[in-house]
């Protein structure tokens, strides 16, 4: 669900007001990148650090919907999982 349409999104934030950040759509991959001034930063878009070996940390956001509603609320069910891959090995240059 995390590519969800606007009035998917919409219904959602109603039950679950912190999911979806200003009424986007969540990427399932976010990527990190180093930086020399202190922990990884989102990588740019552009620029000398777009590239995949600056990439130190990648974050998987998953959000799921159960194919039936709750029981006693018969609200949609969701739930978002998150997890990071950190890069263990120091940037070669």
């Amino acid at each position: 669900m995390n590519n969800a349409s606007p009035a998917q999104i919409a219904q959602f934030q109603a039950v679950y007001p912190q999911m979806f950040p200003g009424g986007n759509p969540v990427p399932v991959f976010s990527y990190y990148c180093y930086s020399p001034y202190g922990p990884p930063q989102p990588c740019p878009s552009s620029g000398s650090y777009n590239s995949p070996t600056y990439i130190t940390d990648v974050e998987i956001t998953l959000i799921v919907m159960a194919p039936t509603k709750d029981a006693q609320s018969g609200q949609v069910r969701l739930i978002e999982l998150h997890g990071r891959g950190h890069n263990m090995n120091p940037i070669q240059y």
